[in-house]
């Protein structure tokens, strides 16, 4: 049936029809100078893509972010489809699978 959910600054929408069978959700979310999530469970696939808001007013200034789907040592394995609002600063990912994103700049 999809679902909103909120844990801090950040948001997740995940559409009707995303997954074809009820799953449990997991978030950990990781602040300093910059932001990381955990998105579990991991590899899970969306047949409709979920959008992923991340707060980051906490952060360097940046004239530009961008969200990543990174490995464990941070290294940028793709870079999702995003879009900045700096006036509100934050930024809202489309993400197909669950892994760990981070906002680089």
């Amino acid at each position: 049936a999809g679902g909103e959910f909120d844990f801090g600054p950040h948001h997740l929408s995940v559409p009707a029809g995303a997954v074809s069978e009820q799953v449990e959700l997991g978030m950990m979310v990781t602040s300093s100078l910059k932001t990381e999530v955990v998105l579990l469970p991991h590899g899970i696939q969306f047949a409709t893509p979920v959008k992923l808001t991340l707060g980051y007013s906490h952060c360097d200034a940046a004239s530009t972010h961008r969200v990543a789907y990174v490995d464990a040592d941070g290294t940028v394995l793709e870079w999702t489809a995003s879009e900045d609002s700096a006036s509100l600063n934050r930024i809202v990912a489309s993400l197909d699978h669950f892994s760990l994103y981070a906002i680089a700049y």
